[in-house]
């Protein structure tokens, strides 16, 4: 497993199951009240710092590693680090790395909660168009000496085709810097739903595909 799909999995557990990622934070353990495992995370003991959780380890071939999260204010990181070659450099390197992304990158937001992001395209329905909005606030993380300005396009598989409902995960923003070829895909939900349309209205969609590509 490569250090990318590390924090691509990290940034899964994180945001998927928000419940259960505080576990990765715990100081200790307590077994029967009486084995007690402390974390090896040294990390997380120094609060100004702002990691709150994930794992260390350490295997022969790849030498000690560690992946972490660290978050201040509304700005979190994810850390992957591996190959190191002591607990020690476990400890001090991740450190240097966390206080340089915190200084070298900031959040940016795109769009507001409940803000058209744009509108995907719609086969059969009641409408042509269905708004598309995040979930939540849209922000991205550039570096600190960015403009702020990106690169955007909406990615899906269309026409969509109704019914659709609202909360559905129908298209991705693709957003790329301008000073940067990293790109971030953020899903993309409907805002309401679409009913399915009557035959007629599914027949005419049908030419239109056909006869022009959808011209709308």
């Amino acid at each position: 497993m490569t250090a990318r799909e590390l924090a691509m999995l990290a940034r899964y557990l994180i945001y998927t199951y928000p419940e259960y990622y505080h576990f990765f934070g715990e100081p200790e353990f307590k077994y029967r009240d009486k084995f007690v495992f402390r974390n090896r995370n040294s990390l997380l003991f120094e609060p100004d710092l702002g990691v709150d959780g994930l794992s260390s380890g350490y295997i022969e071939e790849a030498g000690y590693g560690l992946v972490a999260s660290a978050k201040r204010g509304d700005q979190r990181l994810i850390l992957v680090v591996d190959g190191l070659n002591t607990k020690q450099g476990r400890e001090g390197e991740p450190r240097r790395l966390i206080e340089w992304g915190f200084k070298s990158f900031k959040p940016f937001r795109l769009f507001d909660a409940g803000e058209k992001v744009s509108d995907a395209l719609v086969w059969g329905g009641t409408q042509h168009y269905v708004p598309l909005v995040g979930d939540g606030n849209i922000d991205v993380i550039l570096p600190a000496t960015a403009s702020g300005k990106v690169n955007a396009s909406i990615v899906y598989q269309g026409p969509i085709k109704a019914p659709i409902h609202k909360g559905d995960r129908v298209a991705v923003l693709r957003i790329t810097a301008a000073e940067s070829s990293a790109t971030n895909d953020i899903p993309l939900y409907a805002r309401e739903d679409i009913e399915q349309s009557n035959f007629a209205m599914r027949g005419i969609d049908s030419l239109l595909m056909l006869a022009f590509g959808w011209l709308l």
